[in-house]
């Protein structure tokens, strides 16, 4: 009934509601609890005046059901999403070891929605943060990418961006080591492009901050014949920031190849990444001046014109303006 967008449905379903949610059964809890989130959804003002805010969080606190209290947390976060000033979901410390007590007890979708609320916290407890951290991080061996992904957004969340660790804490270099393993593996077939293509955004992130992360597995970025482009542009994106002295000489002669690849997009990316290979190794200079050379000799309007482009921002750099000057 929750389902049935017409306003006029409150009526008859507040009253269920109330009894649902105490009701002897996790299933009809559980049900009630999410109908509770979509009722808030066609109106919050009468939802909130009949207090089921106030039941859902007690359920969160009470109810010894994991099936119960994942979807618990997973209609409070939907409120949350939906109206943040009532501030359905409060992650105090009391709430934090709840969820954590109880996280490898919930299904594998209940895993998702704890884990992405945890991410949340932002409490001060070292023992804590360390104990949800291991065990948190058996979950990134977990056979369903999303329980993957929501281990690897927790863990980087509250193992490296938050202050609870120290920065010399032997966890955070656990850490590190360990996502390398995971994102490998969901970037690689049989996983869908979709899967891939989601993976991929989020590695974007994180190279940003940690270009060292995937060390000589550049391999994993370079594009195969049967991506979609959407996934071979976020691959070449990746590549530009992640490229450095020791890989140099695995990614020159992919980009070299992709430059010359019929889909336009895909050659104004790939170009690009061989700009950013001069910029990040200098030393390399000479080497992609020879590929440039060759990409003008195909005359192509495209290329000549994208090998102009980024050779504009090549001569604005003291270390490469020189290697780049004579084909001006």
């Amino acid at each position: 009934m929750g389902c049935i967008r017409i306003e006029r449905i409150l009526d008859y379903v507040i009253e269920p509601l109330r009894r649902g949610i105490k009701d002897s059964s996790p299933y009809v809890r559980k049900t009630s609890a999410l109908c509770i989130a979509k009722i808030f959804d066609l109106n919050a003002e009468v939802s909130e005046d009949c207090g089921f805010i106030e039941s859902l969080q007690e359920l969160l606190m009470t109810d010894s059901n994991p099936m119960v209290v994942s979807n618990v947390v997973a209609a409070l976060a939907d409120i949350q999403e939906l109206i943040p000033d009532l501030e359905a979901i409060d992650i105090n410390d009391e709430v934090f070891v709840r969820l954590v007590s109880i996280l490898s007890d919930c299904t594998e979708w209940g895993q998702v929605f704890i884990m992405d609320t945890l991410a949340d916290y932002d409490g001060n407890s070292l023992n804590d943060v360390e104990k949800m951290i291991e065990i948190v991080i058996p979950k990134l061996q977990h056979a369903n990418q999303a329980v993957v992904m929501a281990a690897i957004n927790l863990l980087v969340r509250q193992g490296l961006l938050r202050t609870a660790l120290p920065e010399n804490h032997q966890l955070r270099t656990v850490i590190l080591r360990k996502l390398n393993s995971p994102l490998v593996s969901i970037l690689s077939p049989p996983n869908p492009p979709e899967i891939q293509y989601a993976a991929l955004r989020n590695v974007n992130l994180l190279v940003q901050e940690y270009p060292k992360l995937f060390g000589s597995e550049i391999n994993v970025f370079f594009c195969s014949y049967n991506d979609p482009q959407y996934v071979k542009l976020e691959k070449l994106e990746i590549i530009g920031r992640i490229v450095d002295d020791g890989n140099i000489d695995r990614i020159l002669p992919e980009m070299s190849e992709y430059a010359k690849e019929v889909d336009v997009e895909i050659v104004k990316k790939a170009i690009k990444v061989l700009s950013q290979c001069a910029l990040n190794v200098p030393r390399w200079s000479g080497r992609i001046r020879e590929i440039f050379l060759g990409l003008l000799e195909t005359r192509l309007p495209i290329v000549l014109q994208q090998v102009t482009i980024n050779l504009i921002q090549l001569l604005r750099s003291h270390e490469c303006r020189q290697e780049f000057v004579p084909l001006i």
